[in-house]
């Protein structure tokens, strides 16, 4: 189990803010995690607006110690503009001079141990060289596959997003890898039709690919079993689909 806290310290205490001083701090975060796809920058804005926001819901529940509540509050509110994105288009030269200061990235680690133990969440499933391996040779097979350019698009987004979340589960929560393995599955099932019969192998591989995500995430054996049992026939595949009952 972890925080939001440790997770938001655990990217930004990788960053060097003696180098690359003229770049732009999302730019820089996307390189560090080697997040790919057009919309990295997109990625790593959404998930740090969400950590911070996550860590103050956490902070909030404290309501029996306003002492520490508000001790607490102080050590989050320099990250604020992350959340209000006042400051997404900082360099590293102006984001140290502001929320990446050392001083608040080890307030970061003080509120992670002032909630551990009292108000935990879920990591994504650590990184398996398996799942990672096969969505990348998945990647590689969709540039050589005869399909509309916006499928394309859908499908390599997805696919970049699950290997960056595999990649970095020390930042990314489990609700962040069930989101987009099941957006790669409905991507599957909206546009398998709309294909030649020629890429009926690769439209397997990728339902393969996604039940070794819902495998990492808990999912149980036959809900796991359904999703590989029509996987050539992907216009059955939402009515075959677990609820969170099944899992």
């Amino acid at each position: 189990m972890t925080t939001s806290a440790q997770q938001l310290s655990f990217v930004l205490s990788k960053i060097n803010i003696r180098q690359r001083l003229k770049d732009r701090f999302l730019t820089v975060v996307a390189d560090l995690l080697d997040i790919e796809g057009a919309d990295r920058e997109l990625v790593v804005l959404s998930r740090l607006h969400a950590l911070v926001k996550e860590t103050k819901a956490d902070i909030d529940k404290l309501e029996y110690d306003q002492h520490l509540q508000k001790q607490l509050y102080s050590y989050i509110n320099p990250f604020s503009g992350l959340e209000n994105f006042s400051h997404v288009h900082l360099t590293i030269e102006g984001a140290s001079k502001n929320f990446l200061k050392p001083e608040n990235i080890v307030n970061l680690n003080n509120i992670h141990f002032a909630l551990d133990g009292k108000i935990n969440r879920q990591p994504a499933p650590p990184n398996t060289e398996e799942a990672v391996t096969k969505f990348r040779s998945l990647k590689e097979d969709l540039a050589n596959i005869d399909i509309p350019l916006d499928i394309r698009r859908n499908i390599a987004q997805r696919i970049d997003h699950i290997v960056s979340i595999l990649e970095n589960a020390a930042l990314f929560g489990a609700e962040d890898l069930r989101y987009e393995t099941e957006a790669l599955v409905g991507a599957i099932v909206l546009n398998a039709p709309r294909t030649g019969n020629d890429t009926a192998g690769f439209w397997q591989k990728a339902a393969k690919a996604a039940s070794l995500a819902l495998t990492a995430l808990g999912w149980s054996d036959n809900a796991v079993k359904k999703v590989l049992s029509i996987a050539g026939n992907t216009m059955k595949l939402l009515e075959h689909l677990p609820s969170n009952d099944d899992e």
